[in-house]
């Protein structure tokens, strides 16, 4: 990945991979700034970025509840550096998703 926005582009993407659609466009989560949601199985997840001494991570948030969703109120369930690979994002979304479970030595995976 070369920047913090094409990492983010790829996580919705995988996202969408992994049957996520994105959630209603009138959210007030995007009027406040934030990036769009997707919905999964109930389950609304937003991918956005922070910035830290270490370097940028990437963040993959959750909530179950719509209006909470609406207004950027999601837990925090992941997080991982933004100059990570792409075989590893790919990865990080289906942890997040309960597609696969996180290994015994992760992050060093």
């Amino acid at each position: 990945m070369n920047t913090v926005e094409q990492a983010l582009n790829y996580v919705e993407e995988m996202f969408r991979k992994y049957g996520a659609e994105p959630a209603d466009d009138a959210s007030k989560a995007e009027l406040l700034g934030l990036r769009r949601s997707y919905v999964r199985g109930g389950v609304y997840y937003r991918a956005e970025s922070a910035d830290f001494k270490e370097g940028q991570i990437i963040i993959i948030t959750a909530t179950d509840n719509p209006e909470y969703a609406k207004v950027g109120i999601q837990d925090n369930i992941a997080g991982f550096p933004a100059d990570f690979p792409e075989e590893k994002i790919e990865k990080e979304v289906r942890f997040a998703f309960d597609i696969e479970p996180y290994p015994e030595n992760y992050p060093d995976y």
